[in-house]
């Protein structure tokens, strides 16, 4: 896969490098030592009231459908960040009254990137993180998605979670710009700006083993009398464009 940057001092140098088990989750304590934030009154859009607790911390609501219909209540941890920013820090998965898991943005930092410098939060300027839960795999199950950092451009990083109906959890996947999946093709598409001159177009499918390639790019370039070049990468020649 393509190498996106994980800190956003990165993002000018490239735009490429752009669980747990079913027991009852008992009462949260936010003056507990690792306490969780409480979970707060939603209104009607599920949106909770980012002001409820002093130190900005609040809690958002959301639903997603996996397997067989069956829908979960994701309770997004988040923290009001400097220049009206949010930072979602953690997501309860619950099915009910059960949790199901717990899933740490940071842990997904650290797996992507090997270091994290944002405090362990998916930062977006939405409450709920720009959550999304559109299938990412093709198995028909709602799959996570977090904006993973603002950025000045229109290429815009997410982090995605996809579910694993086996183990019943969410497990990481990847970190993608601009990512579309198309259903037909069964491949994800993400179309991203390189400059003023350049769009790129990335083709990514997953593969036996189930991890998710980069397959093809083409890459369009505006001519110096405006007209546009198209170059396709492929196989060696895509791997060392990295």
């Amino acid at each position: 896969m393509k190498n996106y940057p994980a800190l956003s001092l990165f993002l000018g140098a490239a735009i490429f490098l752009c669980a747990a088990c079913g027991t009852t989750a008992p009462p949260i304590d936010a003056s507990a030592p690792g306490g969780s934030v409480p979970r707060l009154a939603a209104d009607a859009s599920g949106a909770a009231d980012a002001s409820a607790l002093e130190d900005g911390s609040y809690a958002v609501n959301r639903t997603i459908t996996v397997d067989g219909g069956r829908t979960l209540t994701l309770l997004l941890h988040g923290k009001k960040q400097p220049d009206n920013a949010y930072g979602i820090s953690s997501i309860d998965v619950l099915d009910g009254e059960t949790t199901l898991q717990t899933i740490s943005v940071h842990d997904a930092i650290m797996k992507e990137w090997g270091a994290d410098d944002s405090g362990g939060c998916a930062e977006s300027s939405a409450e709920d993180g720009g959550f999304t839960a559109t299938d990412m795999n093709f198995d028909g199950s709602g799959d996570i998605g977090l904006q993973g950092w603002n950025t000045a451009g229109s290429n815009v990083p997410y982090y995605y979670w996809l579910w694993d109906s086996d183990t019943e959890q969410f497990r990481y996947g990847f970190c993608l710009c601009n990512a579309e999946p198309d259903p037909d093709t069964k491949q994800i598409v993400c179309g991203t700006r390189d400059g003023a001159r350049e769009y790129d177009i990335d083709y990514y499918q997953y593969d036996e083993t189930g991890t998710l390639q980069n397959v093809r790019r083409v890459v369009q370039t505006v001519q110096d009398d405006g007209t546009t070049r198209e170059e396709v990468l492929t196989g060696d020649l895509l791997k060392d464009a990295g």
